[in-house]
C-alpha cells in the first residue's frame, strides 16, 4: 500500500474584498504533497493563495476557485511558480500529477492542466532555484496576508 499523496486536507481561512465573495485563503497549518516523482513538498503555514485561477465565467462549468477538489493542487502550483521552482513545465507537471492524486480523473484534470500549462506563469531556467532552496526558504521564512514580493 501506498502512502497517501497529501498529509491532511487543507485547513484555511479566506479574505473577501466583497462579502461572500471570498478572493485569497491562507493556510492556518503547513500542508505537505509527496510527489512520487520529486519526493515532498511542504506549503508553508500561513501560504496565501488566489486558488485555482479559473475566470469567472468559467465557474459555472469547471468550478470555484476554492473548490476543495483541486484547491492543494492549486496552493501547490502557487508555491511552485511563486518561488520558480524547477521549470514551469516541471510546475505544471506537479500541478496535474496533485490533481489527480485528489482523484480528479476525468475531464477537469486535463482541462485545467492544460490552461495551465497555455495560460499559467513562465519563467526561464536560470531563473529556477531546487526544492531543497525552497525547504530552506519555507523553513525560515513567516508568510502573511502581503502576496506581493514573495521571492527571497
Amino acid at each position: 500500500m501506498t502512502a497517501p499523496a497529501w498529509n491532511c486536507q487543507a485547513d484555511v481561512r479566506f479574505s473577501e474584498h466583497c462579502p461572500g465573495v471570498p478572493t485569497r485563503v491562507q493556510l492556518r497549518a503547513a500542508l505537505s504533497y509527496r510527489s512520487p516523482t520529486v519526493g515532498t513538498i511542504t506549503i508553508p503555514e500561513r501560504w496565501v493563495s488566489d486558488g485555482g485561477s479559473i475566470p469567472r465565467v468559467a465557474w459555472s462549468l469547471i468550478g470555484h476557485p476554492f473548490d476543495d477538489r483541486w484547491l492543494r493542487s492549486a496552493l501547490l502550483h502557487d508555491l511552485l511558480c511563486a518561488f520558480h521552482v524547477g521549470t514551469w513545465q516541471e510546475a505544471t507537471r506537479l500541478f496535474g500529477e496533485a490533481m489527480q492524486s485528489e482523484g480528479n480523473t476525468g475531464w477537469r484534470r486535463p482541462a485545467m492542466t492544460g490552461a495551465v500549462y497555455l495560460r499559467g506563469p513562465r519563467w526561464r531556467p536560470a531563473e529556477s532555484i531546487t526544492l531543497a532552496q525552497l525547504e530552506e526558504i519555507v523553513r525560515t521564512r513567516e508568510f502573511t496576508w502581503d502576496v506581493n514580493d514573495r521571492r527571497p
